[in-house]
């Protein structure tokens, strides 16, 4: 099983976010609680953006916004490449769940 959605990149150009050296992006998308249980700070995103292809991270998941919309927001961090993950660009990004890399 996989989780699928659009992020939005919220940071650029940040040295050493939390697990690779040099500079880094942030993007942001929101998830159900359900999908927000399956998720762990760590776990690989798939990303793509303007044409490019993009292997980040979640760093993590916010469950603060729930309560007012039933969703949580997570984090995930991408290298930064040429422009691909500026900030306010729409990025598609899925995340494959445990029973897919078991």
């Amino acid at each position: 099983m996989r989780i699928s959605r659009t992020a939005r990149a919220t940071q650029n150009g940040i040295e050493v976010v939390k697990h690779e050296p040099g500079l880094q992006s942030l993007a942001s998308a929101t998830v159900t609680p359900d999908e927000a249980k399956q998720l762990k700070r760590g776990q690989v995103v798939q990303a793509r953006a303007s044409g490019a292809n993009l292997s980040g991270s979640v760093t993590s998941v916010d469950h603060r916004l729930q309560k007012a919309t039933g969703m949580a927001e997570v984090l995930v961090e991408l290298p930064r490449t040429n422009g691909a993950a500026s900030v306010g660009a729409f990025l598609s990004a899925t995340v494959a769940l445990e029973s897919e890399t078991t």
